[in-house]
């Protein structure tokens, strides 16, 4: 059964803005978009970060950059939750490698947990 892929996550949608207008020529939503097939098939790319947020995994992904001919090591740089049980993938943040060398995994993961939990509550008052 292939897994639900969400890329609706705002802290997502502003990363790959923030990546697209600081340089011109990067197609960073187009690179982003060549492995949802890999996620939607539930297929792990990456590496884990230790950190989790209750039932979903995060992981680290290096995507090439396509406007240039370094690959994934002078790339982009996806995180993402994996929800195994319940077959979900969220996209949540986005960056170059050349804009910042590291993100703040601890804010990221707040800013996941707010997401996740305003989620849940949407999805209990529709049932």
């Amino acid at each position: 059964m292939p897994y639900h892929l969400d890329d609706t996550h705002p802290f997502f949608r502003r990363s790959v803005s923030d990546c697209q207008r600081r340089n011109k020529r990067r197609a960073a939503d187009s690179d982003v978009q060549a492995i949802y097939p890999l996620l939607k098939r539930g297929q792990i790319a990456g590496g884990r970060l230790v950190k989790r947020v209750e039932s979903w995994e995060m992981y680290k992904i290096r995507i090439a950059d396509s406007s240039t001919n370094k690959g994934k090591s002078s790339g982009y740089r996806l995180i993402y939750a994996l929800n195994r049980p319940e077959k979900r993938v969220v996209l949540l943040f986005l960056y170059h490698k050349k804009d910042l060398a590291d993100v703040d995994v601890d804010a990221l993961l707040q800013e996941t947990r707010s997401y996740l939990e305003e989620r849940e509550n949407t999805n209990n008052e529709t049932s």
